[in-house]
């Protein structure tokens, strides 16, 4: 075996195990293709230099693409694990999920939502126990085509103190939000809790 082939194989291994099986036989191919024919059999090649350096120029650039995308889509099934995790934690939690779908997407637009959301509903939940239900919600204001998660708070009796109790707990978090991408208000309706809503 020559022995830049040899040389090379733990540099191919390495960027194989950052970017997962599926770009597995993308970087193979494209390490084998190119330093097979340049590098293995050095006394073959008939390239000048100059042509040579071109084509290096080349598979580095192909390459660096390669990977990107790779990293892109290792990037994003994290998040999707982070997020389908965050959405069991709440269900777990009892937290109703009427529409599921549309909480998913707005944390897959602003992830570094996810945290926070459910800390805000950890807080919730231990500041008012089993006598309310949350609702986390995506609210869309058409007039202004805005949009926020909402965590709706109801009971079956409201005590009258609710909306000062909500406020301290939205003075808690305002500084954290502020550093956010998206939104999220924990509010009200006064409406009876409804019929729960925990699977996604």
């Amino acid at each position: 075996m020559p022995s830049s082939t040899v040389a090379l194989s733990p540099a191919k291994e390495w960027l194989v195990s950052q970017t997962g099986s599926s770009a597995e036989s993308e970087i193979g191919r494209k390490f084998d293709k190119f330093f097979g024919r340049h590098l293995a059999e050095p006394r073959r090649n008939s390239l000048a230099p100059s042509d040579l350096a071109s084509e290096m120029l080349l598979f580095y650039t192909d390459l660096r693409n390669s990977l990107f995308q790779a990293g892109q889509t290792l990037q994003s099934s994290v998040l999707t694990y982070q997020i389908e995790k965050a959405l069991f934690w709440l269900t777990s939690r009892k937290v109703n999920l009427p529409q599921p779908n549309e909480v998913r997407d707005y944390l897959l637009r602003y992830p570094d939502m996810t945290d926070l959301a459910l800390s805000v509903c950890a807080t919730v939940s231990a500041r008012f126990g089993a006598h309310a239900q949350l609702s986390l919600e995506v609210y869309r204001d058409p007039e202004i085509e805005d949009e926020y998660l909402t965590l709706y708070l109801r009971q079956q009796d409201y005590d009258r103190n609710l909306l000062e109790a909500i406020e301290d707990i939205c003075e808690e978090y305002e500084e954290e939000l502020a550093e956010r991408s998206g939104s999220l208000l924990v509010t009200t309706d006064f409406r009876p809790p409804p019929i729960e809503n925990y699977g996604f």
